[in-house]
This record gives C-alpha cells, sequence and structure tokens, in this order.
C-alpha cells in the first residue's frame, strides 16, 4: 500500500512540476555554495573587477570602455557587476575603483558565487522543463540529475562562469529550438533565438550553434528542409540582434 501511495506521488503533476524542479535547484544551489569561502579562484578574480568596470562604463555611456576582455563575457558581467554593486550599496562589500585596477574585498567574491549558484540552480530548472517537453519528465529527470551533479557545474572548477553560462546558454538555446521543431510554437523559436544572441554575446563561439540548427531537425525527422533553413534564418537573426543590441562596442571591434 505505501509502495502505491509513493508511485502515485513520483506520478504526479505536484512532484513533476513542483517537488522535483525544486530538488534539482537545491542540488545546484547547495553544491555551489558548500564552503563558499574557500573556493574562489581565477576566472572570478577576473570576472568581478570587470563586471564593475563594464557596469560603471554603461552608466557613463562610454559604450567603446565596455571592451575590458579579448573576449565578450557579457551576461557574466552583467550579472557580476549589477551584484557587486548592490552589495557595496548596501555596505556588504568594499570596492576601490581605480580605473585599470579594481579592488573588492573578499565578500564581495563569496556574495558573487551565491549568486551564480542561484543563477546557475534557476539555468538547470528550466533546462528540465524543456526537455520535459522533448521526451517526458522521467528521461527529462534523468538528464537533469547528469547535468546538475556534473563537476562542473555542482562544484565549480576554475572554468566556472563563462564557460559554464555558455554552456547553459547554448543547451537552453537548443532544447527551445527543438521544441519549436517538435511543437511549431513560435515562441520557441523567438526564445531559442534570444538565448543564441545571449550565448554569442558570453563567448562568441557559441556561433557553433547555427550549423546544429540546420542538423537538429534532420535528425529529429521532422521538418523539410527549407522549414529548417527558414527557421535557423530566423533564430540567427534574432540572436545577433539581441548580441549587438545589448553589447554595443562591438560594432567598433566585432571579434
Amino acid at each position: 500500500m505505501k509502495r502505491t501511495i509513493f508511485d502515485k506521488f513520483l506520478n504526479s503533476s505536484r512532484f513533476r512540476n513542483l517537488v522535483f524542479p525544486i530538488l534539482i535547484f537545491l542540488v545546484v544551489f547547495l553544491g555551489s555554495v558548500y564552503k563558499v569561502d574557500e573556493r574562489l579562484n581565477n576566472d572570478e578574480w577576473l570576472w568581478v573587477p570587470i563586471g564593475v568596470r563594464f557596469v560603471d562604463a554603461l552608466e557613463n555611456k562610454d559604450f567603446a570602455a565596455t571592451h575590458l576582455s579579448t573576449r565578450p563575457g557579457v551576461s557574466v558581467s552583467w550579472i557580476s557587476g549589477i551584484t557587486t554593486q548592490i552589495a557595496t550599496s548596501n555596505n556588504l562589500a568594499t570596492v576601490n575603483n581605480l580605473g585599470s585596477d579594481v579592488y573588492i574585498d573578499k565578500r564581495g567574491y563569496i556574495i558573487n558565487r551565491i549568486v551564480f549558484a542561484f543563477v546557475f540552480g534557476i539555468l538547470s530548472v528550466a533546462l528540465f522543463f524543456l526537455i520535459k517537453r522533448l521526451v517526458g519528465w522521467r528521461k527529462a529527470a534523468l538528464v537533469s540529475l547528469l547535468v546538475a551533479t556534473h563537476p562542473l557545474v555542482l562544484l565549480k572548477s576554475d572554468t566556472v562562469w563563462t564557460d559554464l553560462m555558455l554552456a547553459f546558454l547554448m543547451l537552453l538555446s537548443l532544447t527551445s529550438y527543438m521544441v519549436f521543431v517538435k511543437e511549431s510554437k513560435k515562441k520557441f523559436l523567438y526564445l531559442a533565438g534570444v538565448l543564441f544572441g545571449l550565448a554569442v554575446s558570453t563567448k562568441t563561439i557559441g556561433i557553433g550553434l547555427l550549423p546544429v540548427f540546420l542538423l537538429g531537425p534532420i535528425l529529429y525527422k521532422k521538418g523539410r528542409l527549407k522549414d529548417t533553413l527558414i527557421s535557423t534564418l530566423i533564430a540567427g537573426a534574432i540572436g545577433f540582434g539581441v548580441f549587438f543590441l545589448i553589447y554595443p562596442y562591438l560594432w567598433h571591434n566585432p571579434f
């Protein structure tokens, strides 16, 4: 009897749409903030100061000054810059901005790590819901658990933030695109385009999504080549529009 009740709970909409997504979020978030004050790494020492300078440049409308690295990292710069600004405004962190050099106390880095743990937890949940539309909740649950417990996601290695953000945005973009292919709902095509733009704005290698957009429907055995070409062009156009809209300096130095 107990097993029957448990099985019913596992197959209930409440478990699929509420309990399991919360569990996914907690796995990523709690794993990320475990010993949060001891696991700062090189990537953070780069992007937290750049985030401060990036926000300052935008506030001063000095768009050329947002070119602070050889790679875009715009989504990471936004999150880190806004996080540090809010932290300093509430006396939770100290920042000494000397222009080319930005000094931030350890609390600022810890707060950034907590915020990114929250962001990646939310992205993991979003991935679960998208995959669920493609292959059902059981397979989506398995894939989501594999993603959530991956060492890069859970423990945050030296490649954290830019590479991890790129991976999530590309995967979410592709999954949204495949949901469009399956359901023919244009909102998912538009979502795929926006996520594609954010991926390219994180690292330009995100442009590698375009050939995958072309191959996806063929491998999925749905849709004509003409329709696939059109949908790929639409997603690409939206993505590049987002790319240039949110990262103005790239008009001057696109690569």
